[in-house]
Formats: structure tokens, sequence, C-alpha cells
């Protein structure tokens, strides 16, 4: 019996996180589009950059972070 309700606790826990984890995905994604739309890069590579954070979603997102938005801060 205990065994089956840490089994549901922990499936609960994990079925929270999945939704967590898309919507902090999503607004990361939303805060690179506008960021890149807002940039003063030349046009060719916002375009290219605005390409690939639609085509990429997440992971675009998550490059356009790394390779981008940093370098801007630094």
């Amino acid at each position: 019996m205990d065994e089956e309700i840490i089994f549901n606790i922990m499936f609960g826990l994990v079925g929270l996180m999945i939704p967590l984890f898309g919507l902090a995905a999503f607004g990361l994604w939303i805060w690179m589009l506008v960021d890149c739309l807002q940039s003063k890069m030349a046009e060719n590579e916002k375009l290219l950059w605005v390409i690939i954070l639609l085509l990429g979603n997440f992971i675009g997102a998550i490059l356009y972070f790394f390779l981008v938005k940093n370098k801007k801060t630094k």
C-alpha cells in the first residue's frame, strides 16, 4: 500500500512538472523572438534568426540565447 501511495505522488509530481517545463520553454521562446525582432542587427541576420526561432522553437531559442543574447549582455 505504501509503495502505491509513493508511486502516485511521484507520478503526480512528474505530471505537474511537464506542463511547467512546457510553459517555461514557451516563455523563453517568446522572449527570444521579441528580443530578436527588437534588436539592431542587420536585416538579413535578423531574418535568419527569426526563421531559426520559428522553425526551431525551443532549440532555436536556446541557440539564440547563447549565441546572440549572451554577446549583447557582455
